[in-house]
């Protein structure tokens, strides 16, 4: 096996007690340096295939790691005698590690869920890290900001600060890879601050750390319609701020806070008719009318039947009017409510500091909807109101006599379930029309495309 020097007589015993041994390539570790004519040896070290090996000069030793889940630490000093030490806390087959030099720890990764931080030289763990919905397949480091970067097997990667060991970024990569819709490999690089992900072509994300983040709300937004009358943008959060944006620079132009009181989310949110006030809903069923440039509350609107509106959460606001009458502005606009109450509450818009609801559907004796409405769309070409119900009910009304004409899902007995957790709730509805269509988005994960002309016809 020796080529040029001869064999040392200690590494002949250990070929010959080694001789008998059958190896498996996938299995075995061989050290040496062959094109110095000095003899490799292999060495039987994992039961499994190894998934990764490298050696760290300031530790002067070699790594490795297998799908056997043990991870092996070899003193490069003294490969054949000295016993190798190993890390065997992980359940399942060992995917990836990495050594941070800087901060002196090794993370591991692998079939299991959660990522192991650890020290090299006592083999103690320092912390779990739990997150990913499936297993770890790479880990990556950016010492100089203390974030260790993990990838998941469902293309999910997440960013945890070594310091806290806190999750503080998670990454969804969307795009469909394919044949196999998957990502092989991820590396972070210092150099260009981005992160490569490898599949079939190379990905690079520009790495922000969280000092870079900058977001527009610290709350998670409820809404953001767009202006334009004034070109801007208007945004609302679970906070109960509404901030006003420059829709040409992105600037924020105006914002203000407390909206609906307390600790009360925003849920709903549209213009009137001018586009000059903003209307609102909260989490505790108010709705409100501001002048959003200067955050002046304008309107409070009240429902006649229910005035505190004790949980009767609304889920959308709908403005009712006009767009081509030029005297639109001049005429009655209204504005609609759906949510918790399982009704439809109509307010005229007069412009008064207090206003009351003009109508609440369904009437007396009519039947509308069983469960929560959780969406609402008006059609101006045949004047009817279109709701989506959290079972999947879909009803249209109309608009002048109040009612209810219609039941779009008895005609497709797949929109609705008695079952609440089937999830057949329609979150949105939209009119189309120029084709004279209403679409129904649900969380059966399906678009209805409906024809009106059709189900005006009673079909």
């Amino acid at each position: 096996m020796a080529e040029g020097k001869p064999v040392p007589e200690s590494l002949k015993r250990e070929l010959e007690k080694a001789k008998d041994t059958i190896y498996s390539k996938k299995e075995t570790i061989k050290f040496g340096k062959n094109m110095h004519g000095v003899t490799n040896i292999p060495r039987l070290i994992h039961k499994g295939w190894i998934t990764k090996i490298k050696f760290y000069p300031d530790l002067n030793y070699i790594i490795s790691s297998s799908l056997d889940g043990f991870i092996h630490i070899h003193d490069i000093e003294n490969l054949v005698y000295k016993e190798n030490k190993t890390f065997n806390l992980h359940q399942k087959g060992v995917n990836s590690f990495i050594y941070s030099s800087k901060h002196r720890f090794v993370a591991s990764c692998g079939e299991e869920r959660h990522i192991l931080m650890w020290d090299p030289f006592t083999l103690g763990v320092l912390s779990y890290l739990y997150g990913h919905n499936t297993s770890v397949q790479e880990l990556s480091l950016n010492e100089d900001r203390y974030h260790l970067i993990s990838l998941g097997t469902d293309k999910v990667v997440k960013i945890w600060d070594i310091r806290t060991y806190a999750c503080i970024q998670t990454i969804f990569d969307k795009v469909c890879y394919r044949p196999e819709d998957r990502l092989t490999s991820m590396i972070f690089d210092k150099v260009t601050n981005n992160i490569l992900l490898g599949s079939r072509k190379l990905n690079l994300w520009f790495f922000k750390t969280q000092e870079e983040i900058k977001t527009s709300h610290e709350f998670p937004v409820a809404f953001a319609l767009n202006n334009g009358q004034f070109e801007s943008v208007v945004s609302a959060d679970d906070g109960g701020f509404i901030a006003v944006w420059d829709i040409e620079d992105g600037k924020l132009m105006s914002k203000f806070g407390n909206a609906h009181g307390g600790k009360n989310k925003i849920t709903a949110g549209c213009f009137d008719n001018t586009q000059r006030r903003l209307v609102t809903a909260g989490s505790d069923g108010t709705a409100k009318m501001w002048n959003f440039s200067n955050g002046q509350c304008l309107t409070d609107l009240i429902s006649a039947e229910n005035p505190k509106r004790i949980d009767t959460e609304i889920t959308e606001l709908v403005c009712v009017f006009d767009p081509e009458d030029i005297d639109s502005q001049l005429k009655m606009s209204y504005i609609l409510s759906v949510g918790w109450d399982k009704k439809i509450h109509v307010w005229a818009d007069e412009k008064e500091e207090e206003v009351e609801t003009n109508r609440i559907l369904p009437r007396d004796g009519q039947e509308g909807h069983k469960a929560d409405i959780m969406s609402a769309v008006y059609c101006l070409k045949n004047g009817m109101i279109y709701t989506g119900g959290h079972d999947g009910s879909i009803v249209a009304w109309n608009f002048e006599t109040g009612y209810s004409k219609y039941k779009l899902h008895e005609n497709d007995k797949t929109c609705t379930s008695d079952n609440i957790m089937d999830g057949k709730s329609v979150d949105q509805l939209l009119i189309l029309d120029v084709r004279d269509k209403l679409l129904s988005m649900s969380c059966d994960q399906h678009l209805r495309f409906w024809n009106l002309n059709e189900l005006l016809g009673g079909k």
